[in-house]
């Protein structure tokens, strides 16, 4: 441990030891152990809360076998248990086994969220908890009464991508349509099957068409943004075209508009179809480790006098020493970074200031003049113990 630090030790099965001191404790399942500068003191844990069930719970259920996994190649594993939290599997005739997200019926991939500019292309930043795999992996096919289904791709052929659609640009507007599987994607690189890399030599000059699978039934499959709003990183707004775009906004790879600021900075945004939030963490109640005992306020008349300053003249004397006001916590600070920065704090009395004498150096002439008046005071004493004496006898 570092001086003036504290830390916390729960065994939450089997033991441990913890040395420290020229002592050694030994701390069993259910146990914890506060250790401060040198002090420690074995506590009890305390009865798991929600927050705290919640995170067990989810833990459990990524650690448990997912349905996701069996339509999975095993690069996209990991993601089954946010597939199987935010959608189905079902089967389709021409596909297999495919998922649908549960969604709004006027929903369409890469609409909630963004594309930011990410090592020399724009990468699609989903705002959906399972959006990270279906909008970089594999492709997208629309239904006309089934809504979307996301089809992963093949074992053997998963293959990254910063977003799979088909791009176009016309009236100072900027779209996209998700590919559908077997259609061409054009991209800075390779990325697997069905993909064109439009850097490599003999691709300059492609002519391509606006002519896609998921937009055979319309146009609301594409969306389409104003091009500042699209470099500013703003929320997207669907918009349907009236007529389907010209063949000749098609563009083989990604926009050709230089990136701003905002589009290089990652904005979170909240989902519009949230999974339940999970139970508040409550702040729990907890007693100081260490208590303090705090000193009884001095009787006023017992009070010393502040220190004075060390200078000639008499006549300037030290301010009082009076002690900083307590710093209130900030509001936005979370409670639990409160409490435990209030557990941590060590209350700082105000020092009392002992007085000090300040000498004055007097010159000749004072001292010769006090002395004159002190003889004279002694004679005149003298004086009057003679007279005083006469009158008896």
């Amino acid at each position: 441990m570092k001086d003036n630090s504290e830390e916390d030790v729960s065994i939450f099965k089997g033991a441990a030891y913890v040395e420290g001191g020229g002592s050694r404790t030994r701390i069993r399942a259910g146990e914890q152990i506060a250790l401060e500068n040198g002090r420690s003191e074995l506590l009890p844990l305390n009865a798991p809360d929600e927050w705290e069930q919640w995170n067990s719970q989810r833990d459990r259920r990524v650690a448990s076998a997912s349905r996701s996994e069996a339509y999975l190649p095993d690069e996209l594993k990991p993601y089954g248990p946010e597939l199987d939290t935010g959608g189905t599997w079902i089967e389709v005739e021409e596909y297999g086994m495919v998922w649908r997200p549960a969604v709004a019926s006027d929903w369409a991939p890469y609409r909630i969220g963004r594309w930011v500019w990410l090592r020399g292309d724009y990468v699609w930043v989903s705002y959906e908890s399972w959006g990270w795999a279906p909008h970089h992996y594999g492709r997208w096919i629309s239904h006309p009464s089934r809504g979307w289904f996301w089809v992963p791709p093949s074992r053997g052929d998963v293959y990254w991508s910063p977003g799979y659609v088909g791009w176009f640009s016309y009236s100072g507007s900027i779209g996209w349509v998700p590919l559908a599987p077997g259609e061409t994607y054009y991209g800075y690189g390779t990325y697997g099957r069905f993909s064109i890399n439009v850097t490599a030599p003999g691709t300059q000059g492609i002519v391509i068409g606006t002519n896609y699978m998921n937009t055979r039934h319309g146009w609301h499959s594409a969306t389409i943004i104003h091009q500042n709003d699209f470099l500013k990183g703003k929320t997207v707004i669907h918009q349907v075209p009236r007529t389907a775009p010209p063949q000749s906004a098609a563009i083989a790879g990604r926009p050709g508009i230089r990136p701003e600021r905002e589009t290089r900075m990652p904005i979170i945004k909240t989902v519009r179809h949230p999974l339940p939030d999970p139970p508040s963490k409550p702040v729990r109640e907890t007693r100081e480790r260490f208590p303090r005992v705090t000193p009884q306020a001095t009787p006023p008349a017992q009070q010393m006098q502040p220190r004075q300053p060390n200078t000639v003249p008499q006549s300037r004397t030290a301010p009082p020493v009076t002690s900083a006001p307590a710093q209130q916590p900030d509001s936005s600070t979370p409670p639990l970074l409160q409490q435990r920065e209030k557990r941590t704090s060590f209350p700082v009395q105000p020092q009392v200031q002992r007085e000090r004498k300040v000498w004055h150096l007097k010159s000749r002439e004072e001292q010769s003049g006090e002395q004159r008046e002190k003889n004279e005071q002694r004679e005149h004493k003298e004086q009057r113990e003679r007279n005083r004496e006469e009158r008896k006898r």
